[in-house]
């Protein structure tokens, strides 16, 4: 962090504040790259993306140089990310669906036996990305499982 041997601060309040502010700027493109993992990184490509992407968070995250970041705030970041994502994906599926003819669930014209269809067909298209998260951005799952593994010996 530009000490020298001798415990001097080398670096100007200007730098400091200059670097802060692209810290912040960089922890933001990092966050919404997670949020939108699944347009990021299109069946998890290129390859280790989204794992170096989490990796460069976590170092986002830290404080300075020597102090590693809580594993519960990274955690809560991620978590957070993710809970943005779902959002980010039902909306994107309830547009499509409703390409597809399935936005009429709220008219009180359109008969029950449609309606549910429509449900049902909405409900299909969500697991089916669910799916696709599962097999190609794998990684955030595992990282978010091991952060949860690790966190029982912290």
């Amino acid at each position: 962090h530009g000490n020298r041997p001798d415990g001097i601060g080398t670096v100007l309040q200007a730098e400091r504040t200059t670097f802060d502010e692209i810290k912040e700027r960089l922890r933001v493109l990092l966050e919404n790259q997670i949020t939108h993992f699944r347009y990021c990184f299109p069946f998890g490509r290129p390859e280790g993306a989204l794992k170096a992407t989490l990796s460069l968070l976590e170092r986002v995250l830290m404080k300075d140089i020597v102090t590693p970041v809580p594993p519960e705030e990274v955690r809560q970041v991620i978590k957070k990310c993710l809970e943005n994502a779902a959002l980010v994906n039902y909306t994107r599926i309830s547009e499509y669906a409703k390409i597809e003819g399935v936005g009429e669930l709220s008219n009180e014209d359109v008969p029950a036996k449609k309606r549910l269809d429509d449900i049902m067909h909405l409900a299909e298209l969500c697991i089916e990305v669910l799916q696709q998260n599962e097999e190609h951005h794998a990684e955030l799952v595992y990282w978010t499982w091991l952060s949860r593994a690790f966190a029982w010996f912290s």
